[in-house]
Parts: C-alpha cells; sequence; structure tokens
C-alpha cells in the first residue's frame, strides 16, 4: 500500500517511523524548512523501554517532500492520513487535492468534532471549520474514513517524536456513512497498523468515538495549555480536577442532545487521564512552540454544537475564551 501522511506534527512523524519500521513505503509531507530537517536528520521515535527508533530517508522505505514538489511529481496514493491540526485542513486543500485520486483512501485524524462530523447525516456543517461546505468536495465522503487517536505522542523537535505507552493506546478508523459502509482500502490499511503494532480498531460508530476522546480532550487540552501543567498535575490537583468534572458533564450534556449516550462518569474518564501520566497535551506542546493552538476544533465545534440545542456550557465557554485569548499572545498576528 502506497501511503502518504501529510503533516509532520507529533503524530505523523510518529506513524511514518512506525509504518515504514514494519516494510511499507510511506511518503511524509512537510513544510518546507521541516521537510529539509528531516531529510538532514532522519526520523528518530524514543517510546518508553523500546529501543530508540531512526529511520532515514535514503535508507529507503521513507520519502519526505513538500506538497508542492510531490504536485509536480504527480504523485498519487492508496491512502493519505491527514494528520494536521483540524483548523489547518481548510486552508491546506489547495495542496491536498493533488494527491488525491479516485481510488485514494483519506484518513482524517483529528482531534475534536471533525469537520465530517454530519456528513452522510442530516445537519448543518460546522461553521467553525468550514463555513462554506468546501472540504467535502475535495474529501468525498466514500472515500473517506474519520479517525480517532488514543496515543500521546509529544514532537520535541522536526523529526523527533517521544511517544507514552498506556493503557487503550489505539488508532480508531470508521466511516462517517451509514449502513456499515466501507471504502476501499479500509482493510488493507488497518491490516497496516496491525503489522506495525499501532493497535488499529475498526469503530462501529465512529461519532460515539469522537465524544469518548472528547471527553477528556475538550477540558484537560485547554487547562494544560492554560496553566502550563500536565496531565498528571491537572486531575492531581483538587480543584482542577472539580473543574474537569464539571466541565466533562458538560460536554456529556451536548453529546446526549445529539443521541449519544456514553456509560462514563468524569471521575472515571479523568482516571483514565491519569494513565498518561505527565504528558504534555498537544495545545500545551503548540503554546511552547508559539503555534495557534487548536481551539476551534477542540472546543470551538463542541459550542457550535452546544448552541444549535441551546445547551448552557458555562465552563467550557470560559475554557474557549481563555484558549483564544491566549493562542492570539502565543502565535503573534494569527488567530486560533
Amino acid at each position: 500500500m502506497n501511503i502518504a501522511i501529510f503533516g509532520a506534527g507529533a503524530i505523523g512523524t510518529y506513524l511514518a517511523a512506525r509504518l515504514v519500521a514494519s516494510g511499507l513505503s510511506i511518503t511524509l509531507i512537510a513544510r518546507a524548512r521541516t521537510a529539509g530537517k528531516i531529510l538532514e536528520s532522519g526520523l528518530c521515535v524514543e517510546e518508553d523501554e523500546t529501543p530508540m527508533l531512526r529511520i532515514f530517508p535514503k535508507a529507503g522505505g521513507l520519502a519526505v517532500s513538500t506538497a508542492a514538489r510531490a504536485q509536480e511529481t504527480g504523485a498519487r496514493f492508496d491512502a493519505l492520513l491527514i494528520t494536521t491540526k483540524s483548523q489547518q485542513i481548510l486552508p491546506a486543500l489547495p495542496e491536498i487535492e493533488p494527491l488525491i485520486a479516485p481510488h485514494t483512501l483519506i484518513a482524517c485524524l483529528q482531534n475534536g468534532i471533525p469537520w465530517w462530523y454530519f456528513q452522510g447525516q442530516d445537519g448543518r456543517p460546522l461553521q467553525c471549520l468550514d463555513p462554506d461546505n468546501a472540504i467535502p468536495a475535495i474529501l468525498p465522503a466514500r472515500q473517506l474514513l474519520g479517525g480517532v487517536i488514543h496515543k500521546s505522542v509529544d514532537l520535541r523537535c522536526p523529526g523527533h517524536a517521544l511517544a507514552r505507552h498506556a493503557p487503550g493506546d489505539r488508532f480508531i478508523f470508521g466511516s462517517p456513512l451509514p449502513d456499515g459502509y466501507m471504502p476501499e482500502g479500509e482493510a488493507t490499511l488497518l491490516a497496516a497498523f496491525r503489522a506495525a503494532e499501532l493497535s488499529p480498531q475498526k469503530s462501529t460508530n465512529i461519532r460515539r468515538d469522537v465524544w469518548e476522546k472528547l471527553l477528556g480532550n475538550a477540558v484537560l487540552n485547554p487547562l494544560s495549555a492554560l496553566a502550563n501543567a500536565s496531565i498528571a498535575d491537572i486531575v492531581d490537583f483538587a480543584p482542577a480536577c472539580a473543574l474537569s468534572v464539571a466541565a466533562i458533564r458538560e460536554t456529556l450534556n451536548v453529546a446526549a442532545a445529539y443521541h449519544v449516550t456514553l456509560d462514563v462518569s468524569p471521575e472515571e474518564r479523568l482516571n483514565r487521564a491519569r494513565a498518561v501520566g505527565r504528558a504534555r497535551s498537544s495545545m500545551l506542546q503548540d503554546k511552547i512552540r508559539h503555534r495557534p493552538l487548536e481551539t476551534e476544533g477542540i472546543l470551538g465545534g463542541l459550542l457550535e454544537l452546544a448552541q444549535r440545542k441551546n445547551i448552557p456550557v458555562p465552563r467550557l465557554e470560559t475554557l474557549y475564551a481563555a484558549t483564544t485569548l491566549l493562542s492570539r499572545h502565543s502565535a503573534p498576528g494569527i488567530h486560533a
């Protein structure tokens, strides 16, 4: 299977290294500066007690390219894994479109309520991520897999990722279309992940999986960025834990309004998060690097859904306002 990964952040770097190590040929598509550094130094993944994984482009298996270069060569792929932040997909469409052929399987691996949430359902697209409903024309639903990531990975510098193992690590994939629809290439992609020991899981309800992940993301991500705190710092500090419990209850209320019932209490969800330990959330990593935070992806879509159903979410609104302001100051000139 000829796979491209669009985005060389923490997850993109981790997946590229693990998939190449399993014997696959992977094209990692990155910004020019990042691509240059990876071409020079390769990929490095550290993961708990496992030996350090080093992958060099010239050794075979790994190709590193910019989107423009891939377009010039006319590259087409059997599968395209989009691992950028949610808010980056819409502006990146001109770079993504030339990579897609009619047979290309497209997997979107982002946090939060995804742009594709209402594909195959009645419902208005998310205005905060795709106000003109432009994305489905480029990323067709019949070629699409939604993805939910349960893996903590910290990008230390371009091409160098530090991954932490925790119970329940897995990559969940599922089509947003109804009636058990399977896009071409789904079984092959899951087999590739399985061969790389990435614990893939085929979803029977991908929207439910999105909400289960969001219970932690919507609260712990913004809190970690605002407080410069690890996940363990938050759940072990009683006032922050109490705030998290209340905000998770608000998230559960929004999920229920969209006919998703989750059999987990806020306290149970925080206990699961505790297993991640002193990992830095993706928002905290972006803050440290002075990059725009994924506020719209993680919180914006959730608040939009709450507003549509007139559900009060005061704590989530406070987190959204504070994180949006933080993003404007941590990434000057760029709004979240």
